[in-house]
């Protein structure tokens, strides 16, 4: 579910979070100046890797079920669409199980999945981008809940970008802050009242706000091509952000949304290459992840061989296979140029 959205930031305004410091109602991912998130069982009181009932263990497992499986996609070159999908849906199932979990809430409240995470492109690494959206003003016992909820999500080492809003907000929606905004655009329920989502957009002036993302989103493309100095031919290419790469997909996507939903049929490369070039780069950074443990989207020399492999790219010689599958990769990247 798309949904015409942002625009570049207004002015911020601040409420008191329970986790002991001041944020924007606009900011994503509290870096809190108070208790820190904690690694999973890395706390005091470390459940007994034995105890098959303590609730931090089998969150913790699966989880690393989820993983294991998408990795295990991926180290076979197959962690496109299917794999991720599949992934976004374990977490789904987790996000879920702690919403149950974190007891009685006061009014009702929504979790949204936003962005690759709201597509179901959820990769091995990347972040958890959510949007917990509360009917009414956000009470004491609405802030104990928040706490209860996002306090295991940060136990298990997730990354979460996490966006906290009253329905209301959505009037000031406009002002909101571009990344929320396009992020925003592939919202979906996960959890909760679905229908807070759409009391949330009928508060905004949807026509201003679509003008004035549609141009936040153009400046925001041409300050990152910018930095590639405009083109896609990089020695070490971003398979996420340089021209050519996931983003710029996802931009030619949103604008289409935005303006014309035929734009992209009628591209130079047309519907069938501009999916294909999605599954290729999917497929490319899952394999990045896999090798790097870590968020990575960079097709780094040392790592060029390992990813033709793991696409299965052959050749006479291991420069060969990565001659092959480097050319497949500016392919797929001058398709989404186009």
């Amino acid at each position: 579910m798309r949904r015409a959205l942002f625009q570049p930031p207004g002015a911020p305004r601040t409420r008191q979070t329970p986790y002991g410091m001041r944020v924007s109602a606009y900011d994503t991912g509290v870096t809190s100046t108070g208790p820190r998130p904690a690694t999973f069982m890395a706390d005091q009181q470390s459940p007994d890797a034995t105890d098959t009932t303590d609730p931090r263990l089998l969150r913790a497992r699966r989880l690393t079920a989820a993983r294991d499986e998408l990795a295990a996609a991926s180290a076979k070159g197959e962690g496109g669409r299917q794999a991720m999908r599949q992934y976004s849906h374990r977490m789904d199932a987790l996000i879920q199980q702690l919403f149950a979990e974190a007891g009685p809430v006061s009014q009702p409240v929504a979790v949204f999945a936003l962005g690759g995470y709201g597509r179901r492109e959820l990769c091995l690494h990347s972040d958890v981008d959510i949007l917990i959206l509360f009917a009414g003003r956000i009470d004491p016992p609405s802030e104990k809940f928040l706490q209860h909820f996002l306090t295991p999500l940060w136990d298990l080492g997730l990354t979460i970008g996490h966006h906290v809003r009253e329905v209301d907000e959505g009037r000031s929606l406009e002002e909101d802050n571009p990344e929320f905004l396009l992020a925003l655009t592939d919202a979906r329920p996960v959890v909760g009242d679905a229908t807070l989502l759409d009391a949330f957009m009928a508060r905004s002036n949807g026509a201003r706000t679509a003008t004035r993302t549609l141009d936040a989103l153009k400046t925001l493309i041409a300050e990152r091509h910018a930095r590639f100095n405009g083109t896609l031919y990089q020695l070490e290419p971003d398979v996420k952000e340089a021209p050519g790469g996931l983003r710029d997909l996802f931009g030619a996507q949103t604008i289409a949304l935005l303006t014309d939903a035929t734009l992209l049929a009628q591209g130079g490369a047309g519907a069938r290459a501009l999916e294909d070039a999605e599954e290729f780069l999917l497929r490319v950074r899952s394999v990045l992840h896999l090798e790097a443990g870590r968020h990575q989207n960079v097709l780094r020399h040392e790592v060029q061989e390992k990813v033709a492999e793991r696409l299965g790219y052959r050749g006479a010689t291991p420069r060969q296979s990565v001659e092959r599958f480097m050319s497949d990769y500016f392919r797929h990247a001058r398709a989404i140029e186009r």
